[in-house]
C-alpha cells in the first residue's frame, strides 16, 4: 500500500504511516499510537480507516470542509461616543 516514492510523504505523515503499520502487526496497541502521535484513540481510528479505503495518501492532512468562523477582517474604529 505504500506510494511509489514513499521517500516523497512528509516526515509527519510517515510516523503516521509506521505507527498504524506498528499496530497492524501486533507491536504497539491503539492507545500507545495515538499518544505517541499526539492525538485522540477516535482520530487514530479515523486515520486507520482513511489509510484503509487510501492507501498511504489518505493519511495526508485533509482540508476542512467548513471556512473558518472568524474571518481576520478589519474593524473600523469606532467613531460615536461612549457613554
Amino acid at each position: 500500500m505504500y506510494p511509489a516514492d514513499i521517500s516523497a510523504l512528509p516526515s509527519k505523515e510517515l510516523d503516521r504511516l509506521r505507527l498504524i503499520e506498528h499496530w497492524q502487526s501486533g507491536v504497539i496497541t491503539q492507545v500507545e499510537a495515538a499518544r505517541a502521535l499526539g492525538i485522540s484513540e477516535r482520530q487514530l481510528r479515523r486515520l486507520i480507516r482513511r489509510y484503509e479505503a487510501q492507501g498511504a495518501t489518505g493519511l495526508r492532512a485533509s482540508p476542512r470542509s467548513h471556512p473558518r468562523r472568524h474571518q481576520d477582517t478589519q474593524l473600523e474604529p469606532y467613531s460615536g461616543v461612549f457613554l
